[in-house]
């Protein structure tokens, strides 16, 4: 089973795990549910609730935790304003003042506890200010208060230690510890520090935590064969940290990314967030655009913010399409390609040759040419390879190399193809392979030339005959 997670609005730890929610059957809702309403004890509460972006609903999983953020506008400054508050969300009850150990920040200081730890001795956190210092929601949406909380910082250790005492499936509790591994190198990268000596701020929060083991817990239950992301859109604009106004996105969110492609867009807002980032980076094994799927169940998960593009994280689970059902479904098989082209004007055509075949032998889909004029009507070509994403840079100094071009440009295709095998026709002459194409309802059948060729030559016979003798 595949499982296809769509980024084009981002991706924010609570909106993750609302998008997952929804795949679930109703009795594995309630489970969830219940689970996490009890595996943090009453300092962490979810709420699903049905909303609507551009006219498509979904579902909005509030988190509900006792150190609960600050919220922040759309730059990242703190937002107090109680009159802006959700009221309807909020339980009087878990936002009257109260106090906590310190235990939980150090786990040296609950050593004592041999049997696990006690929700209520969580240490109240206000983290309107992230570890690299950008005052941004690791949730989508915020939650405002009026009222504040002693500053406490979780290290990584402690944030270790209260997810290992956690009453919940031993997988789920390993995949939220290297999850926080992934943003403890990140922070620590941007911080030149070590993972032992950071503490987070806001991803350390509980209400982080519940985001992070609430998706392992749902991936947990999904168990999807393969897991594939869309590139992320990650916003645009800046953010406000306590040192000055640092560009979207976050910095450890851009360390996060690392090798996973995402783009800027024109929404001026953080879409991505370190939480939500480091998520999909330790469950997905490719980031692509969607591949051809039966598609059994859709899920939305749906931000607060209100942008003029549904602000929605969406997923969805299927059956991939393989060359073994492609020829029964409607679908043609498809991937993506890149172009690479540029104009040449002053190679000989020995050279535009060799390069060609330097091109093609490399692995190359296609090398062509085309007649172009350039300025002052020059007659040029136009050298177009083909090839496959991931090998942009190898055909890009092939290019450089082997011809006189100072530039290239580059195009990215989906291409709809059919699906390949090879058979062996033996023959007295010797082993010709066929290659046999399908896809949807077509199927075509080609003698491999190269093949009839050799043949040809060996028994010094035209290429018509030995096509006889292979069909005879």
């Amino acid at each position: 089973m595949l499982l296809y997670i769509e980024c084009k609005m981002g991706a924010a730890g609570d909106m993750l795990m609302s998008a997952l929610y929804e795949l679930l059957s109703d009795a594995q809702k309630r489970k969830f549910v219940d689970t996490m309403n009890s595996v943090f004890g009453n300092d962490v509460q979810i709420q699903p609730e049905t909303k609507s972006t551009c006219g498509i609903n979904g579902t909005h999983i509030h988190v509900l935790a006792l150190d609960a953020e600050e919220g922040c506008d759309s730059q990242g400054s703190a937002s107090h304003n109680i009159d802006s508050h959700n009221t309807d969300l909020h339980n009087t009850d878990l936002h009257n003042t109260h106090s906590h150990s310190a235990a939980l920040c150090n786990p040296a200081m609950s050593q004592d506890n041999s049997h696990g730890v006690h929700m209520d001795d969580y240490v109240v956190l206000d983290h309107d200010v992230h570890t690299d210092c950008n005052k941004h929601n690791h949730h989508e949406n915020t939650i405002h208060h009026g009222h504040s909380h002693e500053h406490h910082h979780y290290s990584y250790q402690s944030v270790r230690h209260i997810i290992e005492h956690l009453h919940i499936d031993d997988e789920v509790k390993t995949n939220a510890e290297k999850i926080y591994e992934i943003i403890g190198n990140a922070e620590a990268h941007v911080h030149n520090s070590t993972l032992e000596n950071i503490h987070f701020h806001e991803v350390g929060s509980l209400d982080a935590m519940a985001d992070v083991v609430g998706c392992c817990l749902l991936f947990h239950y999904l168990k999807p064969d393969q897991i594939i992301c869309s590139p992320i859109h990650v916003g645009n604009g800046t953010v406000r940290c306590a040192h000055g106004i640092l560009p979207v996105p976050a910095p450890a969110t851009a360390e996060i990314l690392k090798s996973i492609p995402y783009y800027t867009g024109n929404i001026n807002s953080e879409l991505c967030t370190p939480t939500g980032a480091a998520i999909l980076k330790y469950f997905t094994s490719s980031f692509s655009n969607m591949p051809p799927m039966a598609i059994q169940n859709t899920g939305y998960g749906i931000g607060n913010k209100q942008f003029d593009t549904a602000n929605a994280v969406r997923v969805f689970m299927g059956e991939k399409y393989t060359e073994q059902n492609m020829d029964k479904s409607n679908v043609y098989a498809s991937d993506e390609i890149l172009e690479i082209s540029c104009n040449l004007d002053d190679m000989t055509g020995e050279e535009l040759g060799y390069a060609m075949d330097v091109l093609l032998e490399a692995g190359a889909l296609d090398v062509f040419f085309a007649p172009i004029y350039m300025k002052k009507n020059r007659p040029a070509v136009m050298l177009s390879c083909l090839c496959k994403t991931e090998d942009r840079d190898k055909f890009t100094d092939l290019i450089f190399k082997h011809t006189t071009t100072r530039g290239v440009r580059y195009a990215d295709y989906t291409r709809a193809k059919l699906n390949s095998a090879f058979e062996e026709i033996h023959t007295d002459a010797g082993i010709v392979r066929r290659k046999i194409s399908t896809g949807k309802n077509v199927k075509k059948a080609k003698l491999e030339f190269e093949d009839l060729r050799k043949i040809a030559d060996a028994l010094d016979l035209s290429i018509a005959d030995v096509r006889k003798l292979v069909r005879d």
